[in-house]
Parts: C-alpha cells; sequence; structure tokens
C-alpha cells in the first residue's frame, strides 16, 4: 500500500505485513467473509477487500473494518473476483461473478452483457497505459475505451476464453494470460505462447511486470517465470520457491519479487536470484 505494508489474501482471513510483524484480520473482525479473492487501495488510503460474499474496506487509519461504506446491497452479486482503483478517475471498479461495477461519487454503476460486455463473469480487471480498462472474463476479454466495449475471443484469436490475468510490457503489448497459455496482443493480432514455446506450464494465474521490464508469469502447477525478452527463466521449489501453485506476484519498494502461492509466500531477489520463503 501507499505506507508499504504488504497486504495478503488467503482463505483463512486477511493479513498485513508491516515489516516487523503480521496481524490478521477475519469475520470476527468485521470484514464480511474470510475468503479474500482480491485487494485494492483507493485514494484515501482505505483498503478495499473482496470477498466470497461482497466488499470489506478497511479504514486506514485505525486499520479496522469501515462500518461508513455500505455498497453490498447494491452489488449484483456477492462473489467479488477482481478489485481495481483508477486514481486517475477516483473510480473503484468491481469484478463479480454476475457483471462489472463502478464506484463512483458513492453511486454503483453496473456494466452487463446487455451493455456490450462479453460476459458476465469477470475474473480479472487491469489498467493500461492510457488508463483504458481491461476485462478478462470466461469468454474472453473487453476492453473499456471511450465508455464503449470491444471484445476479443478465440474466434479472433485469443488462445483461450478462459482470462484469468491481464498486464502490459515495456512496448505496450497487452499480456492476457489464459488456462492453455499467454496471447500477446499488439493492438491487431495475438501471439499464442504455450508449453511448446518454453511455458513451464500453460495454467497461467497471474502476470506482472517490474521495473527491470521484465515479465513475470505465475502459473497454477509450473511456479513463477521470468522473461526477459529473450528467454523464459523458470523458478520452482528446486530454487527455493515455496509452491509451485502460484496466486499472485507483485514487486516491492526495493525491486524484489514478491510471490502468493498456495502454501505461502516467497520472495526473489533479482540481484542475486536469492528465494526466501514464509510459510503459514
Amino acid at each position: 500500500d501507499d505506507e508499504q505494508n504488504l497486504w495478503f489474501g488467503t482463505d483463512n482471513g486477511l493479513s498485513f505485513y508491516d515489516g516487523k510483524e503480521f496481524t490478521t484480520l477475519t469475520t470476527e473482525d468485521g470484514i464480511s467473509d474470510n475468503f479474500i479473492r482480491s485487494i485494492t487501495q483507493d485514494n484515501d488510503g482505505n483498503i478495499w477487500i473482496g470477498t466470497n460474499r461482497g466488499v470489506s474496506i478497511i479504514d486506514s487509519d485505525v486499520q479496522k473494518v469501515s462500518d461508513r461504506l455500505k455498497i453490498n446491497f447494491n452489488l449484483p452479486h456477492r462473489k467479488i473476483r477482481s478489485l481495481l482503483a483508477d486514481k486517475k478517475r477516483n473510480i473503484i471498479w468491481i469484478g463479480t461473478d454476475a457483471g462489472l461495477c463502478k464506484w463512483e461519487n458513492s453511486e454503483i454503476t453496473i456494466y452487463s452483457k446487455k451493455d456490450g460486455l462479453i460476459s458476465d463473469v469477470i475474473l480479472n480487471l487491469f489498467l493500461d497505459a492510457e488508463n483504458n480498462l481491461w476485462i478478462g472474463t470466461q469468454n474472453g476479454i473487453s476492453k473499456l475505451e471511450d465508455d464503449k466495449f470491444r471484445n476479443w475471443n478465440s474466434k479472433d484469436g485469443l488462445i483461450n476464453d478462459r482470462v484469468r490475468s491481464i498486464n502490459q510490457d515495456f512496448y505496450g503489448n497487452i499480456w492476457v494470460g489464459t488456462k492453455t497459455g499467454i496471447s500477446i496482443f499488439n493492438g491487431q493480432d495475438f501471439l499464442n505462447l504455450s508449453i511448446e514455446n518454453g511455458l513451464s506450464n500453460e495454467r497461467i494465474r497471474c502476470i506482472q511486470t517490474d521495473n527491470f521490464d521484465n515479465v513475470w508469469l505465475g502459473t497454477y502447477f509450473g511456479g513463477i517465470m521470468r522473461f526477459n525478452y529473450k528467454d523464459f527463466i523458470a523458478y520452482t521449489p528446486k530454487e527455493g520457491l515455496i509452491s509451485n501453485q502460484i496466486l499472485s506476484i507483485i514487486e516491492d519498494e526495493k525491486g524484489d519479487i514478491i510471490i502468493g502461492s498456495f502454501d505461502g509466500v516467497s520472495k526473489l531477489k533479482i540481484v542475486n536470484n536469492k528465494i526466501n520463503s514464509i510459510k503459514y
């Protein structure tokens, strides 16, 4: 977050690490559910939590669940798969199993297939360098541009319609992670990559770029991969990674790569390729 705390969503509550110790919040502290699927931070510093039973908001001043913001009654579905803060427009985007929601000025706007969205089941949200919203769904990808949706799926060249992650590389290409590989979109065509092209596993769960222009891929059974525009470099438990089943990847303020997995958290130092793992 803005204070350099690390937040971790688990299936047993929300944990944050302040550099010294972990603190965990659960339903006993007011969170709507212990199964945490997504985390983002708004312009006021509040932490938004997407769960299987709606959204919870952590007040940044007291690190406690806020009772000031009540939005779950207006959501089309309780399962929140993705949250994304558009800080330029002061908008929170909420991806649910029944449509895309925009939280702006304390009001909810709901978008669905009726509005041109490719699917109502939203799996991932991403803002590109031009602040356009990309939506990964179970039936392909949508891009919200000038209040209109543009859609792509396997009929247009996407490697698979179930999209779990989206990001953008140094050259402006959009990387789309699916359950059968990667599609790289240059705005016109898709370049598709699978195990035959060097991926350690084709089920891509997350994509992240770093300040060295690497592209990081987290897979479901093949650990993580770093692409340096020449080769894919794999990191697995053989290199010290705590698990091959990866859920999230971020870069911290020191340039280290933090990897969330089914079995805990690993930190990879790029300078010496050293991996430290924490299991909890």
